[in-house]
């Protein structure tokens, strides 16, 4: 992770928990400090400069991060070449706009992802703008020597959010909304660049059942094409939730195997076992209900939250179970 999104990083962690001990200037949100206070604020440790100076340095670098280096002979505290970058990073930003950086494109992003995650009114917007300038740069580079994957990596890199998850639930939550159509839109737009592509195969497999698509069961057969234990216990429930709501049962035993295999504490488990026992009482396996059934009530006095051990009896008998009944 880059040094700015290791600031904002810390800045929002600090936001969330301010027993954190943090400098005022590590976590200070310099967006809101004119020009004159960051100038001044340089003056006091030691860099001299104005408008026009700044200018200057700017027109023969390539960035932010290459301007400060200019400075890094004057400075012999790191943590001061680090308050110092903050300052230039904040100055770069509000007087060469022209000048528009990757490093500044990131710090964007995540300036955006927080706007949206305080629930400010013209946030969804904002993050709509910026994934579609995300798509453009990368539509771009696509075209010519670049590889726009790595690209993309490399805005993950400088990024304090997880873009690729809150994408998808940016994109969930437009779907939610009702705005299928700009949901798609930015699916098919980044499918080609992401990492993690079964978390938007199985958008474009939500999308495709809001629309009462016929395509439904082919997609579901694609996005099982990539099953691997690569799916998390997250979006392995998502998609467990999905199939029983489509009634795609062949999928519901090989995926609730993985999820038992994945659970982590004993809500996990117990949310598990009440599925598996609505699928064989479903089926009319009467001797595996009953068998579920006295396990669901033996269990219900443990903590909710407590560990689930790789070596709980209950989880391997759940899975011979889950053999036998597929078998």
């Amino acid at each position: 992770m880059h040094k700015k999104a290791l600031y904002n990083l810390l800045r929002l962690n600090w936001r969330d928990d301010p027993s954190l001990y943090v400098d005022p200037w590590q976590v200070e949100d310099y967006r809101m400090l004119p020009v004159e206070t960051l100038f001044e604020r340089l003056a006091e440790r030691g860099i001299h400069l104005n408008k026009e100076s700044l200018m200057m340095y700017v027109d023969q670098v390539s960035d932010p991060e290459d301007l400060v280096d200019c400075f890094a002979d004057l400075i012999a505290d790191p943590a001061d070449l680090d308050a110092v970058y903050l300052l230039i990073f904040e100055l770069w930003r509000k007087l060469a706009p022209d000048r528009y950086t990757l490093s500044l494109f990131c710090d964007e992003i995540d300036y955006r992802i927080e706007m949206y995650d305080c629930g400010l009114t013209e946030a969804q917007a904002a993050i709509e703008e910026i994934f579609g300038m995300l798509a453009d740069m990368l539509d771009q580079n696509s075209e010519s020597s670049a590889s726009p994957q790595e690209v993309f990596r490399a805005v993950c890199e400088r990024c304090a959010t997880d873009i690729e998850s809150f994408f998808y639930d940016f994109v969930s939550d437009l779907i939610e909304q009702g705005n299928a159509d700009v949901a798609l839109e930015f699916v098919d737009r980044l499918f080609p660049y992401v990492e993690q592509t079964h978390w938007l195969a199985f958008l474009k497999l939500r999308l495709a059942a809001i629309e009462e698509s016929e395509d439904i069961e082919r997609l579901t057969a694609l996005l099982f094409e990539s099953f691997s234990e690569d799916w998390d216990l997250d979006f392995s429930f998502e998609v467990l939730d999905f199939v029983i709501q489509t009634e795609q049962m062949g999928y519901f035993l090989p995926l609730i195997k993985h999820l038992f295999l994945l659970a982590e504490v004993e809500q996990d488990f117990r949310d598990l076992l009440f599925e598996l026992r609505d699928f064989v009482e479903e089926g009319g396996l009467e001797k595996e209900l009953d068998y579920l059934s006295q396990m669901i009530e033996r269990r219900s006095d443990l903590e909710v939250d407590a560990a689930l051990e790789r070596d709980d009896p209950d989880l391997h008998a759940v899975i011979e179970l889950i053999f036998h009944i597929a078998s």
